[in-house]
């Protein structure tokens, strides 16, 4: 067998890179992974620490979500057909007209709009009234538990009246009566 002879240089340099190379590989192939593993670790926990706070502060405010929610619940019927739907609009905006003295001269279904989660009821309706009244009559569909909305408002100036303004408007209902809930 051949033995090398090092001087005490030489074999302090080879001591030298075989505990370099070795803590390389070490580090390399061991410290690393492990370490990369605790990291992975603690952003996972931490990941489940905010889902868990935020988990928790919804269940403090579970009592307040469902009065909130009875509140709205009111607001959606029973399933109805579109005929019933109609018919229940209408009843409601001739409702809001009398109550503030707008005279309705014509008002048509126009064709139900179908979104991704609901349908959409409209009427066109064309009505004589003065600035007031039409105002209010505005206001009080906006805010009826019917959920009207105006959607389009042309205004002219009448010729039979004083004062007087023809108005045209779309009225709008959202309705979840299609889709089940």
């Amino acid at each position: 067998m051949i033995t090398l002879k090092f001087s005490k240089r030489e074999e302090m340099l080879l001591t030298v890179t075989v505990i370099i190379v070795a803590a390389t590989i070490a580090y390399s192939f061991v410290i690393d992974p492990v370490a990369e593993a605790f990291s992975r670790l603690n952003r996972q926990i931490e990941t489940g620490l905010l889902k868990l706070d935020k988990s928790y502060k919804l269940l403090q405010m579970k009592e307040q979500i469902n009065r909130e929610y009875q509140e709205y619940a009111g607001y959606i019927k029973p399933l109805r057909s579109e005929e019933e739907e109609m018919a229940s609009m209408l009843k409601a905006i001739e409702s809001i007209a009398r109550k503030n003295k707008i005279s309705i001269t014509n008002i048509r279904p126009q064709a139900v709009k179908t979104r991704e989660f609901y349908r959409e009821f409209v009427f066109e309706l064309n009505a004589e009234t003065d600035v007031g009244s039409l105002s209010k009559f505005i206001y009080e569909l906006q805010s009826s538990e019917n959920l009207l909305r105006v959607t389009r408002l042309t205004l002219t100036t009448s010729y039979t009246k004083d004062k007087a303004l023809k108005a045209i408007m779309e009225i709008t209902k959202p309705s979840l009566s299609r889709f089940e809930l």
